[in-house]
């Protein structure tokens, strides 16, 4: 009797655990999702912000230009609707169609060009032998690079940004440096939501990330995740 009672605790125990572990999971999962929105959203309206007041100025004298910075809202606006469609659609069950890849480290040039088109004087360099890394590594790095370029876009009057990846054998070390002076005193003192969201990107991977302004003026956010690398 009493070895049936035992089992029938130690039952429970199980499933009351297995149901904690899901509520855990479930929140991990919806954190996540609110951090994909934020930096996609962000983002992308800061981009379009941007090229529709600089098409508006050069409407008048330069057709060709402003006609390319309206396809180059229109390509953002796509884009961003197409990340928003794939992350509200893992919150839905019944959506079972396929989802597109989120990007990754490989895409990091293509952002950097798109960055430009908003107006914002950017360079990348690309230091050490790129390697072959999780997904997760490479989406973080990604984000991490994507939400400082729209911290410099949003909160900076005019910068020249430096974007430094940086391969070495053990950890991937991001580098995003500006020389513009501050719109958004909290931001450019640490206290934005983005800048919480990147360290939490790289905490993840076991990673940190540290930002602050510099003494010769402008700000740097320098993040380092260690490397899981994939293949011999």
């Amino acid at each position: 009797m009493r070895s049936r009672e035992a089992r029938a605790e130690a039952s429970a125990h199980r499933a009351e655990r297995l149901e904690h572990e899901r509520d855990e999971a479930l929140r991990a999962e919806r954190a996540r999702i609110a951090r994909e929105l934020h930096d996609v959203v962000t983002h992308s309206v800061s981009l379009m912000v941007l090229q529709t007041g600089a098409a508006r100025e050069i409407l008048a004298h330069d057709e060709s230009r402003a006609r390319a910075l309206l396809e180059s809202i229109e390509a953002t606006g796509r884009s961003a609707t197409d990340e928003l469609h794939r992350l509200l659609g893992v919150l839905s069950d019944e959506d079972a169609a396929p989802r597109s890849p989120q990007p990754g480290v490989g895409e990091i040039p293509a952002l950097i060009d798109q960055v430009r088109q908003a107006g914002l004087d950017v360079e990348l360099r690309v230091e050490g032998e790129p390697h072959v890394v999780s997904g997760g590594i490479s989406i973080a790095a990604y984000r991490i690079v994507q939400e400082a370029l729209t911290n410099v876009l949003k909160h900076t009057v005019t910068a020249h940004t430096a974007v430094i990846v940086r391969w070495g054998d053990a950890a991937l070390d991001l580098e995003i440096v500006d020389d513009g002076p501050a719109r958004n005193a909290d931001v450019r003192a640490g206290r934005g939501r983005g800048l919480a969201g990147m360290r939490e990107r790289a905490a993840m991977y076991g990673g940190k990330l540290e930002a602050g302004p510099r003494p010769e003026g402008g700000y740097a956010i320098r993040g380092r995740i260690p490397l899981e690398l994939i293949g011999p």
